[in-house]
């Protein structure tokens, strides 16, 4: 399965930066595992260790792009995992402030991926383990692209908000699903999705995330 990723902090004007894998981000564990090639992230899990990577620099806003080619067959309990965090901080901890949550908008943040073994709770509470016998899995990350304006401290809040140009995922058209978009996500939820957090009442002690009281799309 090929999966295009992206990750957008919106503001209106910011700075282009692209760079590759190898320029750009390190493995952070699980170096036995994994390997950085030009254009190419490759992370492995076995039973002795996952592996992950992160991005040399801290960006503020802006677009992170990637093309992921995920672990075919059965991955039950393996989780890959590809976000932006500031330092220090969960990534489940982060959400917009158009939610109504704390969004850590005034400090840099940085690119992170994982594949690891999460069978404690990923697959509907432990219910169904991980499969050792199709180990090693085996997750492909391709063509990394931070268009996206650099943290360099706190002077960068005004400067990546002062550039005049404009940026396409900035417009409209950007800002909410298409009625065909809905129809396709409903359709990929209904036949593709097996694990959702915002039901996982004993992961969260029954106090479920705020927003997974708002509108999904």
């Amino acid at each position: 399965m090929l999966a295009a990723i992206f990750i957008f902090a919106f503001v209106p004007n910011i700075i282009h930066v692209k760079a590759n894998f190898s320029k750009s981000m390190y493995l952070t564990w699980g170096v036995q595992h994994a390997s950085i090639i030009g254009e190419d992230l490759h992370l492995v899990l076995d039973k002795s260790s996952g592996s992950a990577a992160r991005s040399k620099r801290s960006f503020l806003f802006g677009s992170i792009e990637m093309l992921i080619k995920l672990i075919p067959g059965n991955s039950a309990g393996v989780v890959t995992a590809y976000y932006l965090s500031s330092e220090g901080s969960q990534h489940d901890e982060i959400d917009f402030e158009f939610l109504g949550i704390s969004y850590p908008n005034k400090q840099g943040m940085r690119v992170y991926t994982s594949l690891w073994n999460a069978d404690n709770w990923a697959t509907r509470g432990g219910l169904v383990k991980t499969d050792w016998s199709n180990a090693p899995f085996k997750v492909d990350f391709h063509r990394f692209r931070a268009r996206a304006c650099k943290w360099n401290g706190a002077a960068s809040i005004n400067q990546c908000a002062s550039y005049v140009k404009a940026n396409w995922w900035t417009s409209s058209i950007y800002k909410q699903l298409s009625y065909g978009n809905v129809r396709q996500l409903i359709w990929v939820r209904k036949n593709f999705m097996t694990y959702d957090y915002c039901k996982d009442y004993k992961r969260f002690n029954g106090h479920i995330p705020h927003e997974c009281f708002k509108t999904h799309f």
